[in-house]
């Protein structure tokens, strides 16, 4: 006699899910290590808040952001907010600018989506703004998100 086993499929994506989310955590360091890598954190916490001023406030090339700024974040995030990771970990770093400031690096980030087994990376790169405000900022995101 043959027994078939019959597992829902719910059960198998939550699986998948938890699979996925190990290999981010394992690829990289799912808490910043440095003030650099706070900001992505920060900044993919706002995405996920739907919190677009801040979002926008990370960003380099946005000295202020203006409503209308903002309102392009809104969009752009609003529509593909189910398409966001659960879980984001960061690899390795690598200065690519010689600025005077700290913040000419790019990062790898590893970026673990619902309902895949695949572990997705791509890299974040940081600068300071234009108009010289103190810290690091988003100029660049390929792992997680759109880039308005």
């Amino acid at each position: 006699m043959i027994k078939v086993l019959v597992v829902p499929l719910t059960l198998l994506l939550v699986g998948c899910q938890q699979i996925t989310e190990f290999k981010a955590k394992s690829s990289g360091s799912e808490v910043p290590r440095n003030p650099r890598e706070k900001v992505i954190f920060d900044y993919f916490n706002a995405l996920q808040n739907k919190d677009y001023e801040e979002a926008c406030r990370l960003r380099a090339q946005h000295s202020a952001c203006s409503q209308g700024a903002i309102k392009s974040f809104k969009q752009v995030y609003d529509q593909h907010h189910q398409d966001l990771p659960t879980l984001i970990s960061i690899g390795e770093e690598e200065r690519v600018v010689l600025e005077e400031s700290n913040c000419g690096y790019a990062y790898t980030v590893y970026a673990a989506y619902p309902n895949t087994l695949t572990l997705h990376s791509g890299l974040v790169g940081m600068r300071t703004k234009a108009d010289k405000s103190e810290g690091c900022f988003i100029e660049y995101n390929s792992s997680f998100g759109s880039v308005p």
